[in-house]
């Protein structure tokens, strides 16, 4: 048996196939824009835009985010993400959230420690799901305590309980068997080359990771990523407990029957790597001796991580003195589940902890898959001065795009330079159709763009938009 190349990249996009920007400072650069800035956040996958993007934020810019995924999952790691970046320094040490940042982002396997974390985490982002569907009239605030900046209140109850129930799914005591999951998603890949993998490995990582701009990444760690998807093992300890958060459902077709299968179905060939580990700030980190780079791309995407989080610590602080306490969930035996009794009850808690807060940040997500709708909402058109759009949502680029762009609106679409199984000739396929597909929307190319990301500008807005 030949294999499948077409697996290699999966069909859920647990990480990004790009470096984290900025994207004001992509947009802008160094005119920042003053205001608020609304940006639409299509498949981007993970928080690295968002954090880079919050990480350099001025006093004068008030951001809004709007995330749409075509997964669930995804959403809920982005949740899960988002309430480790801002965990308070008193409960949870700088290198810590660094390490178990990386962890729950890029390994199939966990330390014990972080494993507990994740099952303690799952159920406080149901607590904060559940709690996000009754909004406070009274303070404008949506309800949820854990993650004050986050709305979900466009989410339909459905998907609120579908949510929940991938949160709930983390904590669960029995084990998924990720190695062996990730050892069939090889064979269906490699086919008859398995027996003789670390020969592929090495063959993708020099001719096509190295050749592509990639040559931070090391033999060693890519192939102990290959081999059994741990990305980052930094700390000293065990790696037994299986990352929940990398399982989701993949539904196939057996005769004439829908089979749903729950199991690892990302990427295990272009490595979780790209998104923080191989275009650093910092040059230096990419600096060689004797031919070979002094750092890793694993070191270089702890030095990325450690730098955001250091900012979020620094300008996390409140600066307004209305608290924004952490609810811990209780025992839900007996409660009443009205809204007025969950309000009441949100307001009497006292808190151990609360977690940083980032002024003039808010996120909020969107449906599943509703970027085509979002052109019959008033409340969209001519919303976004941003637009994201990576490779694997590119099938979301059109006309309806212009409908909801701001005046001069900016767009990004991530290419697939890091898709590995695709022939230079192919990517440069998937760059025509994003051009093509841009055009039709009425965005032309504009300077800044790369092989990685391309880069256009709403050229004649459409009569129908209007301020945000």
């Amino acid at each position: 048996m030949s294999g499948n190349p077409a697996e290699g990249a999966g069909c859920v996009t647990w990480w990004g196939l790009s470096p984290a920007l900025d994207l004001i400072d992509t947009v802008c650069g160094p005119a920042r824009h003053q205001g608020e800035v609304s940006v639409l956040l299509i498949g981007s996958a993970d928080l690295r835009h968002v954090l880079k993007t919050i990480a350099g934020q001025t006093d004068g810019e008030a951001l809004h985010f709007y995330i749409v995924e075509d997964s669930l999952d995804l959403v809920a790691r982005q949740l899960l993400f988002l309430s480790l970046a801002l965990e308070p320094p008193n409960r949870m040490g700088l290198q810590e959230k660094v390490q178990l940042f990386l962890e729950l982002y890029g390994s199939t396997c966990l330390r014990s420690q972080s494993a507990q974390y994740l099952q303690d985490r799952s159920r406080e982002l149901c607590s904060f799901i559940m709690e996000s569907g009754y909004a406070d009239t009274d303070s404008g605030c949506t309800g949820a305590s854990l993650l004050p900046c986050v709305d979900l209140t466009a989410l339909k109850y459905r998907d609120r309980d579908s949510l929940c129930e991938v949160c709930g799914w983390w904590g669960i005591s029995s084990p998924l068997p990720l190695a062996r999951l990730w050892e069939a998603r090889l064979r269906g890949h490699l086919g008859s080359r398995f027996d003789s993998r670390l020969g592929s490995f090495d063959w993708d990582l020099r001719m096509k990771l190295h050749d592509r701009g990639c040559s931070v990444i090391s033999r060693s760690e890519y192939q102990r990523w290959r081999e059994g998807g741990v990305a980052f093992q930094k700390r000293e300890g065990l790696y037994e407990s299986p990352n929940h958060t990398l399982v989701s459902i993949r539904v196939f077709k057996q005769r004439a029957d829908i089979v749903p299968l729950r199991g690892y179905w990302g990427d295990i060939v272009s490595s979780p790597f790209i998104a923080f580990g191989v275009q650093p700030d910092d040059q230096t980190l990419l600096t060689t001796q004797n031919g070979q780079h002094a750092q890793t791309a694993e070191d270089i995407c702890y030095h990325t991580v450690e730098s955001l989080f250091q900012t979020l610590s620094n300008r996390g602080q409140r600066s307004d003195p209305t608290p924004y306490p952490l609810a811990h969930l209780q025992s839900t035996l007996g409660t009443d589940h009205s809204p007025m009794k969950k309000k009441d009850a949100k307001r009497n808690t006292q808190s151990d902890y609360e977690l940083l807060c980032v002024d003039r940040v808010r996120i909020s997500v969107l449906p599943v898959g509703s970027v085509s709708r979002l052109q019959h909402r008033d409340a969209y058109r001519g919303r976004f001065h941003i637009i994201y759009c990576s490779c694997s949502m590119a099938h979301q680029l059109g006309a309806p795009l212009r409908e909801i762009a701001a005046p001069r609106a900016s767009l990004i679409v991530e290419l697939a330079r890091y898709i590995l199984d695709l022939s230079c000739e192919q990517q440069q396929g998937f760059t025509n159709s994003v051009i093509d597909r841009a055009k039709e929307a009425g965005f032309e190319p504009v300077d800044g763009s790369s092989d990685v990301f391309a880069h256009f500008q709403l050229h004649n807005p459409s009569p129908a938009t209007s301020d945000p």
